[in-house]
């Protein structure tokens, strides 16, 4: 899915060396610091130092100290959800070759006048999901590692936010944009975010389907991969309100079920 939530930079001694070097070591470099949205703890911190050097250089040009600048920024980040409004910026390969299928779906619909209903799924989890792939999401992964007697293992701090949504809920979805075509823009495309509603942190998900499992609780590593994105929670309210979807499958319900349901060869 194209998101257009930017992933907080995580520090990195090449663009701040005044921080710990055991930062550096376990973080991914950053996009430019005016692009940067605060995530605590690390990104405060990079927010600061950048923005505090940047103020008091300007400022001793004027032979004047202040540090205004730096109160302004210290504003606590809470998160929240991007709409379909929100400005498409993939921050991989994986999500610029989604926006990429929508930019050819849009063109084949111009050129023949048919209607186009952009499904942008989150992360979709429920039975029969194949095991063992990356492909699949995390769900996959953790619900694997559980089927081998294996702790499941939770990268970063565990903190990422996402939107699990249920398989029954996705098709549900499929079955509301085929029931509303004929109020799709002749021509045109029109996007809409599948999700839950009710996003949960990566640790919560690695957790919730142990109980049910009976499997040991998840690692947290701090391990990385390069190009993930910090938080990914969209709104799907223009699906409620144009097509009438609404989920019906709460997170603890299809965790339960998810934790002993079968599994696909990948």
């Amino acid at each position: 899915m194209p998101s257009a939530i930017r992933r907080p930079w995580w520090v990195s001694e090449r663009t701040s060396p005044t921080l710990p070097t055991t930062w550096a070591a376990t973080t991914s470099a950053p996009p430019p610091a005016w692009r940067a949205w605060p995530s605590p703890p690390y990104g405060i911190w990079f927010w600061r130092v950048r923005w505090w050097s940047t103020a008091r250089g300007a400022t001793r040009a004027r032979g004047t100290e202040s540090y205004g600048p730096v109160r302004a920024c210290l504003r606590p980040w809470k998160p929240g959800t991007s709409s379909h409004r929100a400005r498409t910026d993939p921050r991989n390969v994986y999500a610029a070759t989604k926006l990429a299928q929508e930019h050819l779906a849009a063109a084949w619909a111009r050129a023949t006048g048919g209607r186009v209903a952009a499904q942008r799924y989150h992360n979709v989890y429920g039975p029969g999901m194949p095991r063992d792939t990356p492909y699949a999401g995390v769900a996959s992964l953790f619900r694997s590692a559980l089927a081998r007697g294996e702790a499941p293992r939770v990268f970063e701090d565990g903190g990422q936010r996402r939107d699990f949504v249920h398989v029954r809920d996705i098709a549900d979805a499929n079955l509301a944009a085929l029931d509303g075509r004929r109020e799709l823009p002749e021509g045109g495309l029109r996007a809409y975010n599948v999700g839950s509603g009710q996003p949960q942190t990566v640790g919560e998900m690695a957790a919730a389907p142990a109980p049910a499992y009976g499997g040991p609780e998840p690692v947290v590593t701090g391990e990385y991969r390069l190009g993930d994105v910090r938080h990914i929670t969209a709104s799907s309210q223009r699906l409620r309100d144009e097509l009438g979807w609404k989920p019906q499958v709460e997170f603890e319900h299809g965790m339960a079920e998810f934790a002993t349901a079968e599994l696909r060869a990948g």
